[in-house]
């Protein structure tokens, strides 16, 4: 409407390039994200929201492929995207504190909706994560850590991804009707990781902004996509 500021939806991709990722994964990366825009904009359509979008990319370093920490990219019919290529280790801590600079009320604005970190990886860092992960827990909760959190970390494993690091990075809450579930989602055919990565972005996004967005179990139904 006319006159009326936009509620914005800021999504962090953080994508593993190392080694492993090399062929079928990081193709498959590589064709659902062109694609991925026009998904999200059907999600946002009619709801007065604007998604900016961030990509980090990380192996044994980060790299920001998509808006920097500063600020991201408003996805609208100029998205462009380029092909990532696989090669070295996974140091995944160091890529979450990089998202974490990133998320502030300064780079964010006010009127937003509950921010979204998804990570792809299929390996195990060799870094512990777990206190960045307690870091983006705890955003925007200030003195108060009893409040309900603030971020939704979503994680897509590849085949040999270390699933108990995911599950300690992700989100808990109700995951397509399961109660006190993780947001975690494995993809054991690496053909099929295109396909998951579409549907667990936009259900993110429904996550986000819909009406059960703001209670203590946040819900994610992907089975409904």
């Amino acid at each position: 409407m006319e006159g009326v500021q936009s509620f914005k939806l800021h999504i962090i991709f953080v994508i593993d390039v190392s080694g492993s990722m090399h062929g079928t994964r990081i193709t498959q990366v590589n064709t659902a994200m062109p694609d991925l825009k026009d998904e999200l904009l059907d999600v946002a359509k009619g709801l007065n929201t604007k998604v900016i979008l961030r990509i980090l990319k990380f192996s044994d370093t980060n790299q920001w492929v998509i808006g920097d920490q500063m600020q991201g990219q408003t996805l609208d019919e100029h998205f462009t995207w380029t092909d990532l290529s696989a090669g070295g280790g996974t140091k995944t801590a160091d890529a979450l504190k990089e998202v974490s600079a990133a998320l502030n009320v300064e780079n964010m604005g006010a009127r937003s909706y509950k921010p979204i970190v998804i990570l792809i990886t299929d390996g195990a860092s060799g870094q512990d994560i777990t206190a960045v992960t307690e870091e983006l827990k705890n955003k925007f909760k200030g003195s108060d850590l009893s409040k309900p959190e603030k971020v939704l970390r979503v994680a897509i494993g590849v085949q040999d991804a270390d699933e108990d690091q995911l599950r300690k990075f992700a989100t808990v809450g109700v995951v397509d009707g399961k109660d006190n579930s993780p947001f975690v989602f494995q993809v054991q055919n690496a053909n099929d990781l295109s396909k998951v990565i579409k549907k667990v972005s936009v259900a993110s996004l429904h996550a986000s902004i819909g009406k059960n967005a703001g209670g203590n179990q946040p819900v994610i139904n992907v089975d409904m996509i």
